[in-house]
């Protein structure tokens, strides 16, 4: 499984210089806007991209198939996109972090609204909103592809911006008061159980793709 991991490793290597650019990208668009929201998504523009980028090289050069005349099982593999994508995601949460105590503590002036611990806590934020996606995200590429599967999260990105806008204009109103004080006093442990909770899903996401794969023909 190492080998297939640095096999994916090796292949995102030759998109150094997207990688390079997105983070570049990032810090001038958050001097422009004051805000370093820009820098707390680059777990997530880095995470799907290195994630799809790496199915879709195996599925261009064949590797699946060539893979199953190798001494490698089906889990191996389906573990191995795993771990890259934590590995990813993790690193550019990292990243993110770094870089924007770095600007935060050379240029305070410029972000007088940015406060690091709100900075660091969103940076998680989104890193563990990337671990749900990916739950979802991997099984789906298994099952149909790189291609077609963008197509699908693109619409479940879609069905998510129009849920989350339904409920914050139609039901936020009418929760009780009650709801948010519980949210409030709750906020401390919000980010461990989420992350808690998105491994547990990533986990039963990991033994379905385990199990798609298993009857996927090459």
């Amino acid at each position: 499984m190492k080998g297939l991991i640095l096999k994916d490793i090796y292949n995102l290597a030759t998109l150094f210089r997207i990688y390079t650019i997105l983070p570049i990208l990032a810090i001038v668009i958050s001097y422009s806007q004051h805000s370093l929201g820009m820098l707390q998504f680059l777990p997530a523009f880095i995470g799907m991209f290195a994630t799809i980028s790496a199915f879709a090289y195996d599925e261009q050069s064949n590797f699946d198939s060539f893979a199953m005349t190798l001494p490698i099982n089906r889990k191996d593999m389906v573990i191995s996109k795993y771990v890259l994508a934590l590995v990813c995601i993790f690193a550019s949460m990292l990243l993110s972090m770094v870089l924007g105590a770095l600007i935060l503590m050379f240029s305070q002036e410029h972000f007088q609204t940015v406060e690091l611990s709100g900075f660091l806590a969103e940076c998680c934020g989104v890193a563990i909103a990337m671990l749900f996606l990916n739950a979802i995200m991997l099984p789906m590429i298994i099952k149909y592809g790189s291609m077609k599967a963008r197509v699908l999260i693109i619409i479940c990105f879609m069905l998510l911006g129009f849920l989350g806008s339904f409920v914050i204009s139609h039901i936020g109103g009418i929760l009780p008061q009650n709801f948010f004080i519980f949210l409030r006093d709750f906020k401390d442990w919000l980010l461990p159980v989420s992350f808690l909770g998105a491994l547990f899903i990533l986990l039963i996401s990991a033994l379905s793709s385990m199990h798609l794969m298993k009857q996927k023909e090459f």
